[in-house]
């Protein structure tokens, strides 16, 4: 049984299909935009049910993908491009991890009438294990998923929501290494890319995951490797709003034109030696949050944040004693609605 984490490049969604159902029934006066997802659009998936395991590490991800629809106006069949770094799905902020396969190809998504659907094909990617350790091309993987669109409302933009299912088999190597087989189900929702305010305020508690961009030492996390950091909140209002993040500390957030940062005071916490050992309170750890900011809503119109999480774990007197060494992470973090769903 795996514990990781499955490097998704591509996610699409689907959901109720009563929004479709409003959509194809608007005003013929309407813009066409509002009948339909067209153009450069932001989805976060993240993940809600395994065959493997019980989840509740619910790790999720960003796909940048731009919508062209195959006919004038109104519903209809839709290709979703690659919007991302390199010709791929994903964000620059978030780097491919080692033995993955980024999803390049356009997605065909076919209209039925109340949804859209479509897969695409098998890809390689790496799988992380029960231990910890990473195999490159682990995993052939395929996804399929389902998507319907919800029009503007009010202040709201028009958003998508739905599930991907992903199915997973161990390559001969993979296996070899204990990368066993499963299907996982992720929730996905998203909007126009832009279309939400910078600095819409974070509120209540959060699944938090991280992609990493830098690890030291390198053996703690992989880059690209998604990090299940747990959850985090935030209290207050206004000029009195903080967040709490691993270290327990509430820091107060600060506005400023790329969103919300915040850095909670240092805190005592463990570190672990060269030996493998764990030294009580050896280190002082400090968590940064940089650039916060709503980039896309859950099934229920909640906001995703997006951001920069650091966080350095610096050997005290008593770790330093104890042969503790510096260990720092630093990645794009993802603040998905706590358990939220399609």
């Amino acid at each position: 049984m795996l514990l990781g984490t499955l490097a998704v490049a591509l996610a699409g969604c689907g959901g109720s299909p009563a929004a479709s159902e409003d959509a194809a029934s608007a005003s013929p006066s309407a813009r066409t935009s509002d009948l339909r997802p067209e153009g450069r659009w932001t989805l976060v998936a993240w993940t809600v049910k395994r065959s493997d395991l019980t989840v509740e590490q619910r790790m999720a991800r960003t796909i940048l993908g731009v919508f062209t629809p195959g006919c004038p106006s109104g519903p209809c069949d839709l290709t979703m491009a690659p919007g991302g770094s390199n010709g791929t799905f994903r964000e620059a902020e978030a780097p491919v991890a080692e033995g993955s396969t980024p999803t390049t190809a356009a997605i065909d998504l076919t209209w039925d009438g109340r949804a859209y659907a479509g897969g695409s094909p098998e890809r390689v990617t790496s799988c992380l294990t029960k231990e910890g350790t990473t195999v490159p091309e682990g995993y052939v993987q395929a996804s399929s998923f389902s998507l319907s669109f919800v029009p503007k409302q009010g202040d709201a933009p028009s958003r998508v929501r739905g599930t991907v299912v992903h199915t997973a088999k161990g390559t001969p190597a993979g296996k070899a290494k204990g990368c066993t087989d499963f299907v996982e189900t992720e929730a996905v929702g998203g909007v126009p890319t832009g279309s939400l305010d910078v600095k819409t305020p974070l509120s209540g508690r959060y699944d938090a995951s991280m992609t990493t961009r830098s690890a030291t030492p390198r053996s703690v996390a992989a880059v690209g490797s998604v990090l299940w950091l747990g959850a985090m909140s935030t209290a207050g209002t206004g000029s009195t709003q903080t967040i709490t993040g691993l270290t327990g500390k509430p820091g107060p957030l600060t506005a400023s034109s790329a969103g919300w940062s915040a850095s909670p005071p240092a805190t005592p916490n463990d570190c672990r030696a060269v030996s493998g050992t764990m030294v009580p309170k050896g280190a002082d750890a400090q968590e940064v949050f940089d650039a916060l900011h709503a980039v896309a809503l859950t099934g229920d119109g909640k906001p995703i944040f997006a951001g920069t999480w650091k966080d350095r774990l610096n050997p005290n007197a008593t770790g330093l004693s104890g042969a503790c060494s510096l260990t720092a992470y630093e990645g794009r973090l993802l603040l998905v609605p706590e358990g939220a769903g399609p």
